[in-house]
């Protein structure tokens, strides 16, 4: 009965190992076609929203200093 366990162990993690394998494959297949224009655009007015944000925290810090 151990042996049995062990073997379907095995089997379950060599599924695992070759699921993990093609998913990197596919990971590496979609990098090498570049960068995705939506998400750029996205991550820019990320960006923009937040530097905005922290430029308006300044100057409310600024004006409750003074």
């Amino acid at each position: 009965m151990g042996r049995e366990r062990t073997d379907a162990a095995l089997a379950r993690l060599e599924k695992a190992l070759a699921r993990a394998d093609e998913a990197a494959r596919k990971t590496q297949a979609a990098m090498a076609v570049g960068p995705n224009p939506a998400l750029v655009r996205r991550h820019e007015a990320l960006r923009r929203t937040v530097a905005d944000t922290l430029t308006d925290l300044d100057s409310l810090i600024g004006s409750i200093e003074r």
